[in-house]
């Protein structure tokens, strides 16, 4: 009796989460860490060339370049006066992170990553 209320509970967390999510995958059954990540740009040259870069591949497109099975961004800021873009992620630990920005090293100069407890969006 007692391993059928297990089943059946585990079989309802299950759907719960498919119906949430809309897919299912191990990875969203664990919370995420969130991270802050700041870059400097080499220059203001190569900050261009990646606001170019975004508006051209679009939304949806960087979505998934900036995503992998262990990270994902969900928020980017380029600044307006200086040469610095500010991203946040949810991710399983740094180097997952990294590996994804390994493919943007020449527009950063440096990255530094930061976790943080929490983002609270205010609105």
């Amino acid at each position: 009796m007692g391993a059928c209320i297990l089943a059946v509970t585990i079989a309802a967390i299950t759907l719960f989460v498919v119906y949430v999510r809309g897919n299912f995958s191990y990875s969203y059954l664990k919370l995420r860490n969130m991270y802050l990540c700041t870059h400097r740009f080499v220059s203001s040259e190569a900050k261009l060339a990646l606001i170019e870069y975004n508006s051209k591949i679009g939304k949806d497109e960087m979505k998934k370049v900036l995503s992998s099975q262990y990270a994902r961004c969900i928020q980017t800021m380029i600044m307006v006066n200086e040469d610095t873009q500010v991203c946040v992620w949810e991710a399983d630990t740094e180097n997952d992170i990294l590996d994804i920005l390994a493919s943007f090293q020449d527009y950063y100069a440096e990255t530094k990553v930061q976790e943080i407890t929490e983002l609270i969006h205010l609105k």
